[in-house]
C-alpha cells in the first residue's frame, strides 16, 4: 500500500512550482518582504530551531522566501571559494577566478540544488512509492541547504577543507529532517534513499565541473586548484 503525504502531486502543483521558481522575486517591496522572511528562517535554522523546517513545509506562503535561500547560499559558496583561491592558490588569476567561482559557480550551485531536489522527490515517488507535493518537499530542502552559507568561511585557509566538510555533513543531516518534515510518517529507508540520491545528484555534477572546467563553488574549489 502506498504511503501518502497530505498533499498529492498534481498538474496544478507542478505549474505552481514553475511559477514560484520563475517568480521568486516580484515587486521591490515584495522582494524585500521575502528577503526578510528568508533571513528570519535562516536565523532560526542556524540557532538549531529545526521546527522551522516543518513550519516552511506546512506553509505555502513561505515558498518564495525558502527558494530565495538557494541563490543566497550559492553566492556564499561561490564567494567562499573565491576567497580561498585568492589566499591559497599561488599563481591563480583573481579576475578569472571571480568569473568561474563566483558567477559560474553560483549558477552551477543553483542548478545542482534544483537537480538534487528533483532527485529527492523522484526517489520518494518512484522508488519508495511515497506521494508528496514537490513544493512541500522543496521548501524545507531549500532551508536545510542554507547551512551551506557557512562556506563563506573558506577564507580561513588552514581549516577550509574542514569547514567545507562540516557544512556538507550539516546539510545532509538537516536534509534528513527536512524530508521528515515534508512527509508524514515516512520510514527510515525512504528518508535515506531520498536524501542519498539527492546528495549524489548534487555532488556528482559539481565535482565534474570543478575537475574539468574549474567551476567550483564552495568545498569543490579544492578539486579545481
Amino acid at each position: 500500500m502506498s504511503r501518502t503525504a497530505p498533499h498529492p502531486f498534481s498538474s496544478a502543483s507542478r505549474q505552481s512550482a514553475f511559477s514560484a521558481a520563475a517568480g521568486v522575486v516580484g515587486s521591490p517591496s515584495g522582494a524585500l518582504t521575502h528577503l526578510r522572511r528568508s533571513l528570519q528562517l535562516l536565523r532560526l535554522l542556524l540557532r538549531g530551531e529545526l521546527a522551522a523546517l516543518r513550519e516552511v513545509a506546512d506553509n505555502p506562503a513561505d515558498t518564495k522566501a525558502a527558494l530565495l535561500l538557494v541563490p543566497i547560499t550559492a553566492l556564499a559558496a561561490g564567494l567562499g571559494a573565491w576567497f580561498w583561491m585568492a589566499l591559497a592558490a599561488d599563481g591563480a588569476s583573481i579576475g578569472g577566478g571571480a568569473v568561474r567561482l563566483v558567477v559560474l559557480g553560483s549558477i552551477a550551485a543553483i542548478g545542482a540544488w534544483a537537480l538534487s531536489a528533483g532527485a529527492s522527490w523522484w526517489a520518494l515517488r518512484r522508488i519508495c512509492d511515497v506521494r508528496v507535493e514537490f513544493l512541500r518537499l522543496a521548501r524545507p530542502l531549500a532551508l536545510a541547504g542554507a547551512v551551506g552559507i557557512g562556506q563563506l568561511a573558506l577564507l580561513f585557509v588552514p581549516i577550509s577543507f574542514a569547514i567545507g566538510l562540516f557544512t556538507m555533513i550539516a546539510w545532509f543531516l538537516t536534509s534528513i529532517v527536512a524530508v521528515r518534515a515534508a512527509v508524514a510518517e515516512i520510514d527510515d529507508r525512504s528518508t535515506l534513499i531520498s536524501v542519498g540520491l539527492g546528495f549524489a545528484a548534487w555532488a556528482l555534477p559539481l565535482s565534474i565541473l570543478a575537475s574539468v572546467a574549474g567551476v567550483a563553488p564552495g568545498l569543490f574549489v579544492h578539486a579545481a586548484y
